[in-house]
């Protein structure tokens, strides 16, 4: 069996979203950690100082938010200087002003843990906020009035969950302007339409998702710089309009008997520069086959689904194909006996089970997080902590294992017996499937 262990660290403010982007594995998680409080715990108390280049900063709300419980909010008074009782556990806590910014280099926030009966003292620094504004037309060059605008900050994958203080997003008015205000200063990118991506098979809308200054791909997009105070002002541009994709029609055989396989699950994969952009699942009908359609011309790959829980899914050989400028009807996955299963289970020392509200688990194919062709798998915790992932190949996988909470951290992997110790902030291990690995045990320890 071949195992190797890898650790990274991270800045704790950024463990609260790790997402795919171009060459970098990452688990989009949104769902962090915000613990319930007691109902007879005793609450803790927050105090501190809100203030711009030293002056004192008042009417500032300051809101402490948690998925779990309910948002707690405080006005800073004429000395800047707010306060509130919360009950225990994990939050987010950052500054709302019509003018100011939270000063922290674009996360916008901090994150904090809230013990019974504790008392925090959480400062907060302002800078002037930036703005971006624009127009944008239609296909035929008109006004696109009413439509979302989004914005992604390019310096930093981790910054938007707490860019609360201007827009969280905008939409165009009646003339298709928008202005989108309370930016931290930094790098960012512009796009109007729906930001999730777009499913292959479903009909599209009337025009494409479109980035700055007119592009449908996301990594092409016009990074745009915003200054403290100032407004970046963008030239007109125009949306692309959606148009006929084409279609592949796949069908599934047995790799033995060349039998039609129906019934049978995959996942395409829209591939942008040799990155998994997008997954798409899929099922053959009755016939062994299924039509995708909407599919743009590109790069794409048909892979065994990998599952939660213990499902029988066969191993698949992948297939990539490529669309240019016409409909496909020959393509084939060819898919033998059944795929291979892990089992796990992740405590805190040793003991307590852990939950998706304490940690977070990434699965990729490949022996590095920095493989891209491929896409990340959300590994999903049962209530006593345990895990199964099925439809593994004889393959090379990397597994991310992130603590959500400040005072959790990474301590050991047990696997198939072999104890691999090394406490960080998270752990990545590269688990060779080849050698038919059957159980992981993970740990984390209370800091």
């Amino acid at each position: 069996m071949t195992f190797r262990l890898v650790i990274d660290r991270v800045n704790p403010t950024e463990r609260f979203r790790l997402g795919m982007l171009p060459g970098v594995l990452l688990l989009a998680i949104f769902t962090w950690a915000g613990a319930t409080p007691g109902m007879t715990a005793e609450p803790g108390r927050i105090t501190g100082k809100v203030s711009f280049q030293g002056k004192s900063v008042s009417r500032a709300l300051v809101i402490a938010w948690s998925e779990r419980s309910t948002r707690k909010t405080s006005l800073t008074d004429s000395n800047g200087v707010y306060a509130m009782s919360i009950g225990e556990g994990t939050y987010l806590l950052t500054v709302v002003h019509p003018q100011y910014v939270v000063d922290d280099g674009g996360f916008g926030c901090k994150l904090i843990d809230v013990k019974s009966g504790a008392s925090l003292s959480i400062d907060f620094s302002l800078t002037k906020g930036g703005v971006i504004s624009g127009t944008v037309n239609d296909g035929n060059g008109e006004p696109l009035p009413g439509q979302p605008v989004f914005y992604e900050n390019a310096d930093r994958a981790f910054a938007k969950p707490c860019l609360v203080a201007g827009q969280a997003d905008a939409r165009t008015d009646d003339q298709g302007a928008f202005r989108i205000f309370g930016l931290p200063p930094g790098k960012y990118t512009v796009g109007v339409g729906r930001q999730e991506r777009q499913a292959l098979g479903k009909p599209p809308g009337p025009f494409r998702t479109t980035y700055y200054p007119g592009l449908t791909e996301k990594n092409r997009a016009e990074v745009i710089d915003v200054l403290t105070g100032e407004e970046s002002k963008l030239k007109k541009f125009q949306v692309v309009t959606s148009i006929h994709g084409f279609s592949a029609e796949v069908s599934s055989k047995d790799r033995d008997s060349g039998e039609p396989l129906p019934a049978m699950d995959f996942d395409v994969i829209k591939l942008v520069d040799g990155t998994a952009f997008s997954k798409t699942a899929l099922k053959t009908d009755a016939t062994g086959s299924v039509k995708i359609g909407n599919l743009d011309s590109g790069e794409y790959k048909i892979l065994s689904p990998v599952r939660n829980g213990e499902v029988l899914l066969r191993d698949c050989s992948p297939v990539s194909f490529r669309i240019a400028d016409r409909d496909l009807d020959d393509i084939v996955i060819r898919c033998g006996g059944a795929g291979l299963s892990i089992s796990g289970r992740v405590t805190i020392d040793q003991n307590a089970a852990a939950t998706e509200l304490d940690c977070a688990i990434a699965l990729k194919e490949g022996d590095d997080s920095l493989g891209s062709g491929s896409p990340t798998f959300g590994v999903k915790l049962d209530p006593q902590g345990s895990f199964v992932i099925s439809g593994l190949q004889k393959a090379v996988y990397t597994l991310v294992i992130l603590p959500l909470k400040p005072s959790l951290q990474y301590e050991y992997a047990r696997v198939d017996g072999r104890v691999f110790r090394d406490p960080q902030i998270f752990g990545k291990l590269t688990l060779d499937m080849r050698t038919e690995i059957k159980t992981v045990a993970i740990n984390l320890a209370r800091r």
